[in-house]
């Protein structure tokens, strides 16, 4: 409904330039982003560890490969509608995509457990959709370069998958036992950004923009296995066979409790960060 709504508003502003005679510029943009995701990394730091001293503490074990990778690149995209009040100043209203996962084959252990092997996965992805009304300014360098800053703020609505999955050798697909965690939030966003737009013709212009990032959506809620509503919450829990804690994000029900618990709250998706993008702008 939300990408419906936003939708909608765009095409309206669109077809207010024809009406109204108004400067409106439609940008399009694409690239790399940086997120922190400190609750999701310290959980897949936790699902590793355990592991490893599983094989360490096993005399017929062995580790024969594997790791995860630290969860912190994704891809980005966004699409404005710009309205220039002049050659400087000028609103816009945007959305897009923002999405990055730690795939099966990034966050895998191989595990000698005598004559067997095993593969042992914790694939997790991320994605979000914001909705930001920004600001512009531009300093013209001549008739056809220009840098410019934004600044903007709005709404966000974020989702979270993780699962775990093993195989047998040699067996090429992963069985997973349970239904998968899906939860899903909304938040607020931030962004400050700044870059040069270059004039290829009267009514299209490419450009380069890098924009920093704020949002820290939390509240995350799935529905669990039975069929209830749970929370995401994030804690650390001691392993008695392998004499750790282990970080974990889970859905709940309610907030564990008890001796082998400790730093229980609700998990955080930590988009802070930054992207880099390239894109065009058209004008209508």
């Amino acid at each position: 409904m939300a990408r419906k709504g936003i939708a909608l508003v765009c095409l309206f502003l669109l077809a207010s330039c024809t009406v109204f005679g108004l400067d409106l510029r439609l940008k399009l943009s694409g690239g790399l982003g940086y997120f922190n995701l400190k609750d999701i990394n310290r959980a897949l730091k936790g699902w590793e560890e355990v592991w490893k001293t599983r094989v360490q503490i096993s005399p017929s074990w062995s580790l024969q490969g594997g790791g995860v990778k630290r969860f912190q690149i994704g891809a980005e995209f966004e699409g404005e509608v710009i309205l220039f009040l002049n050659r400087r100043l000028a609103f816009s209203l945007g959305s897009g995509y923002l999405y990055g996962e730690v795939s099966e084959k990034s966050a895998q252990l191989t595990i000698q457990r005598g004559v067997s092997t095993y593969v042992y996965a914790h694939p997790a992805k991320v994605s979000a959709i914001p909705l930001i009304v920004s600001g512009y300014f531009f300093f013209p360098l001549g008739k056809k370069m220009s840098l410019f800053l934004k600044a903007g703020g709005g709404a966000l609505w974020a989702k979270y998958i993780d699962r775990d999955g093993e195989r047998l050798l040699p067996a090429v697909i992963f069985a997973y036992g349970s239904s998968p965690q899906f939860a899903t939030a909304r938040g607020s966003l931030f962004e400050f950004g700044l870059g040069a737009k270059y004039n290829v013709e009267k009514n299209v212009s490419f450009f380069f923009e890098a924009t920093g990032r704020a949002s820290r959506p939390k509240h995350f809620q799935g529905e669990l296995p039975d069929g209830t509503t749970g929370t995401l919450y994030f804690y650390e829990e001691y392993i008695p066979t392998v004499k750790l804690w282990q970080a974990r994000l889970r859905l709940l029900t309610a907030a564990p409790e008890g001796e082998i618990f400790r730093s229980v709250r609700e998990a955080v998706v930590d988009l802070n960060g930054f992207s880099l993008k390239i894109g065009i702008m058209i004008q209508f």
